[in-house]
């Protein structure tokens, strides 16, 4: 009786287990499309509001605050967090802390004020109450904040921390506060977060959000080339194309009414931008510089990832459903060559002669000779893989149910390293001077930091709201 009541609870174990994967599984799937149906935020001007610390190495303060408000040139003060938020100068430290993100009307705002609840010192474990001066903070914004109807930008809080203490028990709190001023020479990360409408921009040298802008249409992957970003955006079938200078729109490329794109990919070489529609499994390639498009229909049965690659002037296609990956001539559009894969192929990437290829339901990455097609390894990684990339002497692995990144080493079978990242890992991208990896961490709304060298993860920059494309301005 003991090994049978032990065999039924062994089983559903592993149904219910089957059962969670399944439903991650599903939801990878559904990637694409989830953007173009969850919008469902007003049409409203949104504000991101961040805070930091100004070069504060001593005892850790808390403070808690609430009543989080911006006031309007009309004279009205607009609530945009009335929740209790909790500052802790150990957390932050040289980080930010996300404190408000919310759609606020149209014009222009002058201040921001909250409301102090208390203030406390941590000296060597001995925790003191600091005696509060004045409740109601109120801060000029330098620079205003001014927001027309599709824009997305920021407000950055820097806390004094050191100047806020006076003799050793009163608090005054000394913060300043800025509107967004976006670097022009220096490298950014650009993070396209599709359910607000939203671009952030990270500097790679501090890993922090110097700005966002807003792009209508809930943007969802985005690529860079020369001055402009190129941006997919799902609901209504457009490219918008952006100058990085100034952000401001100055293209729109229409997308053919019988192609609803779920996927973009950029050909540098040859200005086209090729995009997928995983329901019609139909491909476009529009040529930049001309306007013209063609369309191709009946690329396998749902692909839903592609890429470029340049050094054998080939575009390649992932389709889950046909369990292959094609080989497209990018002129003609016409199939080349066909690998057979199992078990839905997601992301590619080519080392060499071999292409890498991410079985997300088999949870396996599977290695071909493209000269010959043949299989040359074959093993498993993490929980649903979804998207590859190539570092300086590594690949990188996304595992979308585990939340884990592995590293590979080229020509190697198997894992070499496992890394913990934040959950719902999709897109990569890499800076090359500071040489960080930035994981786009879909369900924790954060982009995950990652010091190759080490293995480690330095960072978490927390967004407020799903990323998904992301790319770096080297």
């Amino acid at each position: 009786m003991e090994r049978e009541v032990r065999y039924i609870i062994k089983n559903l174990f592993i149904y219910l287990s089957i059962l969670f994967l399944s439903g991650c599984a599903n939801l990878t799937n559904n990637l694409n499309t989830i953007v173009t149906t969850t919008n469902t935020y007003k049409n409203l001007p949104i504000v991101s509001i961040f805070l930091s610390l100004k070069n504060y190495e001593g005892s850790n303060i808390r403070v808690v605050l609430k009543n989080i408000e911006i006031l309007s040139d009309s004279g009205i003060w607009y609530n945009v967090n009335n929740k209790q938020i909790n500052l802790d100068t150990t957390f932050i430290n040289s980080g930010q802390l996300l404190l408000a993100q919310v759609h606020i009307p149209e014009g222009s705002y002058s201040q921001i004020r909250f409301k102090l609840v208390s203030a406390s010192i941590n000296n060597k474990g001995k925790i003191q109450d600091l005696i509060i001066k004045k409740s109601v903070i109120k801060i000029p914004i330098l620079g205003n904040l001014n927001l027309s109807s599709t824009d997305s930008k920021c407000l950055f809080i820097t806390w004094d921390v050191g100047k806020s203490i006076n003799n050793k028990s009163n608090f005054s709190m000394m913060v300043q506060c800025e509107s967004q001023s976006i670097p022009l020479m220096t490298e950014l990360l650009y993070v396209v977060c599709p359910r607000i409408n939203t671009v952030f921009i990270i500097r790679t040298d501090t890993n922090k959000v110097c700005g966002s802008f807003g792009v209508s249409g809930s943007p969802s992957y985005i690529s860079l080339d020369n001055n402009n970003l190129y941006i997919l955006t799902t609901k209504d079938n457009f490219i918008k194309v952006y100058n990085v200078n100034s952000y401001q729109l100055v293209d729109k490329i229409s997308i053919p009414f019988t192609v609803q794109a779920t996927y973009m990919i950029l050909d540098k070489k040859d200005s086209y931008i090729f995009v997928l529609d995983s329901k019609s499994n139909s491909i476009a390639r529009i040529d930049i510089s001309s306007g013209s498009v063609m369309v191709k229909d009946h690329i396998g049965y749902q692909p839903t990832f592609g890429v470029y690659f340049d050094t054998i002037n080939t575009l390649a296609i992932s389709s889950k459903l046909s369990q292959a990956i094609y080989f497209l001539n990018p002129e003609s559009l016409n199939i080349v060559k066909t690998i057979s894969t199992t078990n839905s192929p997601s992301g590619l990437l080519l080392w060499q002669n071999l292409l890498y290829i991410a079985e997300s339901n088999s949870n396996n990455i599977s290695v071909y000779d493209i000269n010959n097609n043949n299989m040359v390894m074959h093993f498993n990684v993490g929980i649903e893989p979804l998207r590859l990339y190539a570092g300086m002497n590594e690949i990188f692995v996304t595992n979308y149910s585990s939340n884990t990144v592995d590293i590979l080493l080229p020509n190697q079978i198997g894992v070499v390293q496992e890394i913990d990242v934040g959950q719902g890992p999709v897109d990569m991208s890499c800076s090359h001077t500071r040489h960080w990896l930035y994981v786009a961490c879909h369900i924790d709304k954060e982009i995950t930091v990652i010091d190759p060298s080490s293995s480690t993860v330095i960072r978490h920059i927390y967004l407020g709201s799903m990323p998904l494309g992301l790319t770096v301005l080297q």
